[in-house]
């Protein structure tokens, strides 16, 4: 157009923060003009801040502007953000001849750092009419106001919400090896479920399966030359065993669904082949994140199970590796009796069932009865409070568990962990981290086919301060998930059930807190080194109290409003040391994610470079968060912010001449 407006907004600011949005008013015309700029504020989302005079509608504000003919003309309109969420921005141009009108929004996030809060309920009206459950909405007392979000879901399949999610599973960067996985093993499992269950629509099939080879072409850029894998490719030293018989096995799975190259399949056996010991058990020369899969030692049992699940599975090659399967099922079969860890004993069963030793993972599943809790019609087991990986590794082993107990003909016993299973999900369907949601997802969708009805007729009511809202699910909307929004004033909400059949209902929430978590096995210190008016440079150290080496280890740093990571001048942080393997900006380079393989209790300093392309005064203070892969929870915050920018530092003289005093 010859005439129109621009307006370049940052990624969000934060409530109470002063931005200055500048509207850039193009003329291609070849005459000057006088403009009239008009923003408006109707739904009251922000105040104006300036002395600029109003007009007589003070929901406006007004200005006037050269239209100089071939150029742009900036416009700035200061304002307060008053209101958390998406906030309209409506700028009008107008000269004599011609005009133009623009919308956006801009984000306004709360202060603080999120929480996010999902509760579960699995609905099972299969042997009753009549379902209830109160659930309690637990927030403390200093939550930042307003940012509390309160949401109930129900979808009638107990995947629907990965199914619904499959791109956002867990809330975690995606950087290496490992976390892109998630990018294609659910894939395969929602495909084997759908299809077993003739739930399978053409639209739902393509869409699974552009993720698998999304998923399946970005894992193999972490493949070494040997057909080997690792968290971060050829930059490590050497591939993984773990993590090779985990891309190994879902490749194959993945084979029946889309183009697989069966050589990379067989490199990968190969190489697994290659690293067994005389005495059957495997030998991890990579870098393991997941150390408790060793179960103590770079050849314990657990790794040596998980491995003979990748041979045992494929059902095409393991035939070229009879002498590989005998010697590792010997292995295990010799040290059985000595494992009284229980997240080893699970993988342990449901190995030896694959492998065909029925009476032994029997006994091994006796075991793990008695060493299982029991609370409230739920089952799970949890690893001992003083180890490090609680939750993540509670979840794989309770999943193991269940798969164990569905190769024992257990269902009814392993509904009972199913219920357990679902109230630790997040609300997109996945659980902390990559191999709990990997097993949690795999063996939900195995009893969820089991338990899956043609009888499917269910009316949830969410009963709350002497009102309710209802949704009903049957067999035309089973895998639609339904979604309804509450007060936030609520701090109980009663699911009601009616009908037939099974359906998960959820209730879900999130909201900012500016009280820190501080994790006694992180370290984290920052300081800005360098504040300049238009950057600064931040030194963070970090790590560890009373451990000599952690899991992998995530740093996540947000930038002030305003500022974005210069990616050129931070990507020197992945040669400064050797555990640091990859750097990653998100959210408009406003947000840096870093991978560490591992921490140290020495602790390392990295500085960080941060540009002021937008202005934006009386800043709110962001965040840094250290934490464990494996075990989010684990994680230490703090928060930062620059020399403050006044309101007369983003303002013109004539229209702020006060604003500092």
């Amino acid at each position: 157009m010859p005439f129109f407006i621009f307006l370049n907004l940052p990624y969000s600011i934060k409530r109470g923060e002063i931005i200055s949005i500048q509207a850039v008013i193009f003329n291609y015309m070849k005459d000057d003009y006088q403009a009239t700029v008009t923003m408006y504020n109707e739904k009251q989302e922000f105040e104006f801040v300036e002395n600029t005079p109003r007009s007589s509608d003070q929901d406006n504000l007004i200005k006037k502007s050269n239209a100089t003919a071939n150029s742009g003309n900036t416009v700035s309109f200061v304002i307060r953000a008053l209101k958390v969420g998406y906030i309209t921005l409506k700028i009008e141009a107008s000269t004599s001849i011609a005009g133009d009108r623009v919308e956006q929004q801009l984000l306004v996030e709360p202060e603080g750092i999120t929480r996010y809060i999902n509760e579960a309920v699995l609905v099972d009206l299969r042997n009753q009419h009549t379902f209830s459950k109160l659930v309690d909405v637990v927030v403390p007392n200093e939550f930042v106001p307003d940012s509390l979000k309160i949401e109930a879901s129900l979808i009638g399949d107990l995947l629907g919400p990965a199914l619904d999610n499959l791109d956002n599973l867990i809330q975690m960067p995606y950087g290496c090896g490992e976390q892109n996985m998630l990018f294609f093993v659910p894939d395969i499992i929602v495909l084997d479920y759908l299809t077993s269950v003739n739930k399978l629509t053409p639209q739902t099939e393509i869409k699974l399966k552009n993720y698998m080879e999304e998923g399946y072409q970005r894992e193999l850029t972490y493949k070494h030359y040997d057909g080997s894998f690792s968290a971060f490719g050829n930059s490590d030293p050497s591939g993984s065993t773990w993590l090779t018989a985990f891309v190994a096995r879902s490749f194959n799975q993945a084979s029946k669904y889309i183009s697989i190259d069966q050589n990379v399949i067989a490199q990968a056996l190969t190489y697994l082949q290659n690293v067994q010991t005389t005495d059957g058990s495997f030998t991890e020369y990579g870098l393991v994140h997941h150390k408790a899969m060793q179960g103590g030692s770079s050849n314990g049992i657990g790794l040596s199970a998980y491995v003979l699940l990748t041979f045992l599975e494929n059902e095409e090659l393991a035939s070229n590796y009879n002498d590989t399967i005998t010697r590792a099922v010997n292995n295990i079969l010799s040290h059985v009796d000595d494992v009284d860890d229980i997240y080893i004993m699970s993988v342990v069963s449901y190995t030896l069932y694959l492998a065909g030793k029925m009476s032994e993972a029997n006994s091994l599943v006796q075991r793990l009865d008695q060493m299982a809790v029991n609370s409230e019609g739920m089952r799970h087991w949890e690893k001992s409070t003083n180890d490090y990986y609680i939750t993540s590794l509670s979840i794989e082993t309770t999943a193991y568990a269940l798969l164990s107990y569905l190769k024992a003909n257990r269902d009814t016993d392993g509904l009972l962990i199913a219920k357990w299973l679902v109230t630790q999900r997040n609300s997109f369907g996945g659980f902390e981290s990559t191999q709990d949601t990997v097993l949690g997802l795999l063996s939900l969708s195995r009893i969820a086919a089991k338990i899956a009805s043609n009888s499917l007729n269910i009316r949830v009511d969410f009963k709350y301060q002497n009102d309710a809202k209802s949704l009903s699910i049957d067999q035309s909307n089973s895998l639609v998930l339904q979604k309804l929004e509450f007060p936030s004033s609520l701090r109980n909400i009663e699911v009601v059930a009616n009908g037939s059949g099974t359906a998960l209902a959820q209730i879900s929430y999130h909201y900012n807190i500016k009280n820190l978590k501080t994790s006694n096995i992180f370290q984290l210190n920052a300081r800005i080194i360098d504040d300049q008016p238009y950057a600064f440079t931040i030194e963070i150290c970090v790590g560890l109290n009373g451990m000599d080496q952690s899991n992998m280890a995530v740093l996540e740093v947000s930038a002030p409003s305003g500022y974005i990571f210069e990616a050129e001048n931070n990507n020197n942080i992945v040669n400064s040391f050797s555990n640091i393997k990859r750097v990653e900006f998100d959210k408009i380079n406003t947000l840096a994610n870093i991978y560490f393989d591992y921490l140290q209790s020495e602790s390392q300093c990295i500085l960080m470079t941060s540009a002021r392309i937008f202005e934006v005064a009386e800043q709110k203070p962001s965040s840094i968060v250290v934490y464990d892969y494996y075990e989010n929870d684990y994680r230490t915050e703090i928060l930062y912010v620059p020399n403050q920018i006044l309101l007369c530092d983003i303002c013109d003289s004539s229209d702020c001449s006060n604003a500092c005093h």
